[in-house]
């Protein structure tokens, strides 16, 4: 049972490693569709993960350790390409805010620049 566990456990842990290459793939190119396609993916994958790790921590002698480390060594693989791709996530956000504010900054500040009779309004 243990190394059934393991072995889903370790093609898990590669389908996550690939959702998360194609998460970053569509965060540099923009592709909120698929991106948001891949968040579904993603979370089953992480639940069905948090589960057999459960199972296999339980059922694991000394024999399958190495094959733990192994498989946790992925996982934390797995991690950084998670932090990484949410980075990128908030510069995106940070980005379309600060352009946002610039244009919502210049278009109320080019507006009304002159008042009804045609002199130029007092700034506020």
């Amino acid at each position: 049972m243990i190394k059934e566990h393991l072995s889903r456990l370790d093609q898990q842990v590669e389908a996550l490693s690939l959702v998360l290459e194609k998460e970053f793939t569509a965060l540099s190119n923009r592709d909120f569709d698929t991106l948001e396609a891949l968040q579904t993916e993603k979370v089953a994958l992480l639940s069905d993960i948090e589960s057999l790790m459960s199972a296999a921590f339980q059922e694991a002698n000394s024999d399958q350790a190495g094959a733990l480390d192994t498989i946790s060594s992925r996982l934390e693989a797995c991690k950084e390409a998670h932090i990484r791709n949410d980075l990128v996530l908030k510069r995106q956000v940070e980005v379309t805010q600060n352009i946002l504010t610039t244009l919502v900054g210049q278009s109320s500040s080019s507006t009304n620049v002159y008042t009804k009779l045609g002199r130029i309004k007092p700034n506020r």
